[in-house]
């Protein structure tokens, strides 16, 4: 059973409320609750309280018992070391969510692969994109968890959790560790050379082009020739020989197809896959043959 799940079950058979099934002055409406869980000492205060707008629930330790007050903390810990700072403003909002996907847990191999060699923060990002990419492959709205994460990690949290919707960690990231760790006997020196790259594909999204609404296949063209110039000057092909275009829904999917119709054919782009609503479409890093096409 997970923290959320033991909280539930603590406010039912303690306070004897169930806050799936509670609303104030209705006890069989569901509760809204979306915003936050507030712990307070306060003599004068009832045990379990709502705001008026429903988007807060207060536990007053003061009216436990000592033995239900050892027996919070310790779920509120546990709340905090599963979920971290992103969620501890908005354990209701985001907690069933997350309970079901650790219950399915489809991303625990990854997670256990990158534990020891992202750093705390990055793994963190890591973890909450994975939770993000599950729930949107569930068609579940997801918007509230994307600016939650770049509210709390800015451009970072951004660019990592669109590394992750398009599987650059399985297909890109994680063979990038074992080549490098593969090629430089130095272990020490492995790290640092793969650390110099992860963190320039996360800071200036290098190796990836995610084509967005407002960009025309002029302007992806303009940004292509950039990533591979970039590419070029810090060495990127020495480590993959493919610069990736992703983009999602039917208008972003055309805008890459008229643009390898009309400047990739030369420079040998190829689609890997495509599907009405997204595409992936690889080009060979090679700064000469693209000279001489521009």
């Amino acid at each position: 059973m997970t923290w959320y799940s033991k909280l539930k079950s603590f406010i039912d058979n303690i306070l004897h409320v169930d806050i799936s099934t509670f609303r104030l002055n209705s006890p069989n409406i569901k509760l809204k609750a979306k915003n936050s869980i507030v712990i307070i000492k306060n003599p004068d205060k009832d045990p379990l309280s709502f705001d008026k707008n429903e988007e807060r629930i207060t536990i007053n330790i003061d009216k436990l018992e000592r033995e239900q007050q050892e027996e919070l903390g310790k779920i509120i810990k546990e709340a905090f070391e599963e979920d971290k700072e992103l969620f501890k403003e908005n354990l209701l909002e985001y907690a069933g969510e997350l309970d079901d996907y650790k219950e399915e847990d489809p991303d625990k191999e990854l997670l256990g692969y990158f534990k020891d060699k992202l750093t705390k923060e990055d793994f963190e990002i890591l973890r909450i994109s994975l939770f993000l990419r599950s729930r949107h492959r569930l068609k579940e709205n997801v918007s509230k968890i994307k600016e939650d994460i770049v509210k709390k990690f800015g451009d970072r949290g951004k660019n990592i959790a669109n590394l992750c919707s398009t599987e650059y960690f399985e297909n890109f990231i994680k063979p990038l560790w074992e080549v490098i760790h593969e090629s430089i006997e130095d272990q020490g020196t492995a790290d640092i050379e793969f650390y110099k790259i992860f963190e320039l594909i996360v800071k200036n999204g290098l190796l990836a082009v995610f084509v967005h609404h407002y960009m025309t296949a002029d302007k992806l063209s303009s940004l292509i020739t950039k990533r591979i110039e970039e590419s070029v000057r810090y060495g990127f092909a020495m480590v993959s020989e493919q610069l990736y275009i992703h983009a999602l829904s039917r208008q972003n999917v055309k805008t890459v197809v008229d643009w390898v119709e009309n400047h990739g054919v030369k420079i040998k782009a190829e689609i890997i896959v495509q599907g009405k609503d997204f595409i992936t479409v690889a080009i060979p890093i090679d700064h000469e043959l693209f000279e001489e096409d521009s």
